[in-house]
């Protein structure tokens, strides 16, 4: 059997249809080179097609069986904060850790919320960690907040995982007749707590890592165009691809991410054609990406990977129920906004951006 009725094979195997297969190959193959192989790889006989289904029930069965046995690795989060009692003024050092079973490189959200005892949310930050089976943030914090008990409630979260953590902290008054530290706090820059403010510390700071949590706040990919090292402007790109933007993917230069791109979007990541065709996964009852930015006529083909029905349903469109591995798709030739959902499960929500 030749390298190519192999590849073949296994992309059948894999569940792909001959039409994907085909789309994909003839960029690389002739039409009729790529139908013999088809012919080949899949003409094995009545017998042997027979005893492929039994296999097929058979291992369906073991796989549900194992599947129910496993254990699985859930996304995890901690936080630590070292001293847990600080003068106020002085620095203390919180460190984040992220873990999931994704030994590829991917970013994982992080909101943090700073708390008083009473329950009040002070201050409300949006980042996020880059995570390889596990990933860590450290960060040194010099408080400038009235002494007290506070708290750092600490959600992580992922494209279909959820975790959260907390952490406390004690700041406790200078002691009397100490100068340095009350005179530290008072010469320490003051920065607004708006956009511009956090852009002026990153400015203060050449901190390629505060343009790239920046960027995470503000909703602001232009921001990652400041980031000087091409590790964290990769990351800070990335995080948009996961957050709908698929246009990033052609500016991040790490492998492994630009492969992450490619695996959801097969088509857009390879040709040339003015036809954009991006794929959303329907996994876990939730469409993966959830928002999709692009231009005119783009074409959006949405699979199924869940073992339950859905259907994708949106003013200009509506699919039929579509079984696992079912795909369908749709072509947007004018600019807009188009919000679409799941009619048997209402909460499943996406929407598409036209530009």
């Amino acid at each position: 059997m030749s390298e190519l009725e192999e590849y073949v094979r296994n992309q059948l195997k894999a569940g792909y249809t001959k039409e994907q297969v085909k789309k994909f190959l003839l960029k690389y193959y002739p039409s009729k080179t790529i139908e013999t192989a088809m012919r080949k790889s899949t003409s094995k006989g009545l017998m042997w097609l027979s005893i492929f289904a039994v296999l097929l029930v058979v291992a369906a069965g073991l796989i549900i069986m194992k599947q129910n046995s496993l254990p699985e690795t859930p996304l995890s989060i901690t936080a630590t904060i070292a001293p847990e009692i600080v003068v106020q003024g002085e620095e203390f050092i919180a460190t984040i850790t992220a873990a999931d079973s994704i030994k590829t490189k991917h970013p994982v959200t992080i909101i943090a919320k700073l708390t008083d005892k009473a329950g009040t949310v002070l201050t409300e930050q949006k980042d996020f960690i880059v995570v390889s089976g596990t990933g860590k943030r450290t960060k040194a914090i010099k408080p400038v907040m009235a002494p007290g008990e506070y708290f750092v409630i600490i959600t992580a979260t992922s494209q279909k995982e959820r975790a959260q953590t907390t952490a406390s902290f004690t700041i406790l008054k200078p002691q009397t007749g100490s100068q340095a530290e009350p005179a530290q706090v008072r010469e320490k820059k003051e920065y607004s707590a708006t956009k511009e403010g956090y852009l002026e510390r990153c400015a203060d700071e050449m901190s390629d890592e505060c343009y790239s949590q920046a960027a995470a706040i503000y909703s602001d990919k232009t921001l990652c165009s400041k980031i000087s090292t091409d590790e964290v402007k990769d990351s800070c790109l990335f995080f948009f691809y996961l957050h709908g933007d698929n246009l990033v993917c052609g500016e991040i230069k790490e492998s492994a991410m630009k492969e992450s791109c490619k695996e959801v979007l097969p088509d857009s990541a390879t040709e040339s054609s003015s036809e954009d065709t991006i794929r959303v996964s329907i996994s876990m009852s939730s469409f993966v990406p959830s928002r999709i930015e692009a231009g005119p006529g783009a074409t959006i083909t949405w699979f199924n990977e869940d073992s339950v029905l859905h259907t994708v349903v949106g003013n200009l469109f509506s699919s039929q129920a579509l079984e696992q591995g079912d795909p369908f798709s749709f072509t947007f030739d004018k600019p807009g906004s188009y919000d679409y959902h799941c009619s048997i499960h209402p909460e499943m929500k996406g929407t598409i951006v036209i530009h």
